[in-house]
């Protein structure tokens, strides 16, 4: 996680961070996607929420060091967002990957 952090900065930039979800949030308004129909951009948010609030499939220790609880209560509509976005576009594996508790 420091690797990570260190080489794309973002654990270092909350500020950052909230910037693009809240142009996420802008950009989704009332839409089902961020670009008209389904495309990258969608997958590119819903991972960027991983560093949020991971899905409940990954392991407690992951969840744990990856949960950024200040920006998952400031955005839990994008996590109900990307949620749908997965029963829709991946039903099996959303029935095995709902948010941690």
């Amino acid at each position: 996680m420091r690797a990570l952090g260190k080489k794309y900065g973002a654990l270092a930039n909350e500020g950052a961070m909230r910037e693009v979800l809240r142009a996420g949030r802008a950009e989704l308004g009332r839409r089902p996607y961020l670009l008209g129909p389904f495309s990258y951009a969608d997958i590119a948010l819903a991972s960027c929420l991983q560093m949020v609030e991971p899905l409940a499939i990954a392991q407690p220790a992951t969840r744990e060091v990856w949960r950024w609880p200040e920006l998952a209560a400031e955005f839990a509509d994008l996590l109900a967002w990307r949620q749908r976005l997965l029963a829709e576009t991946n039903p099996r594996l959303a029935a095995h990957v709902a948010l941690a508790a």
